[in-house]
């Protein structure tokens, strides 16, 4: 393996043993316990968890994102505050500027041209 560094190596192992990890699983799903007997395998966990620990992966994720969006709602500043309008990274117009002067500089628009614009 000339070419192949670690991240392509391990990378193929993972997707190797997520599909021997996902044939197990349906295995155990869905083939009865008689048969998974006779074969020989007899100690396995019970049949409620193939359902239960994707309902609760399934839950958790859900969770997590609404979580997500409420401390983001949280920590955000009021739409009335004026730090929604500017900020340490505004970019404003050169005072010098004229609207007829053709195509300003990458700058922020000013809260009354939006105004204008919006409103009349």
């Amino acid at each position: 393996m000339e070419g192949a560094n670690k991240a392509e190596i391990y990378g193929f192992i993972v997707w190797i043993l997520t599909i021997m990890f996902y044939a197990i699983y349906v295995l155990w799903a869905f083939v009865p316990d008689h048969i998974l007997k006779s074969v020989g395998i007899t100690y396995y966990p019970s049949k409620y968890w193939a359902v239960a620990i994707p309902c609760y992966f399934c839950m958790f994720v859900l969770t997590v994102q609404f979580i997500y969006q409420g401390l983001n709602m949280l920590f955000a500043k009021p739409p009335t505050s004026y730090c929604t309008l500017e900020d340490k990274h505004t970019r404003k117009l050169p005072a010098d500027f004229k609207e007829t002067a053709g195509i300003p500089e990458i700058s922020d628009i000013p809260i009354n041209v939006v105004n204008r614009v919006l409103y009349g």
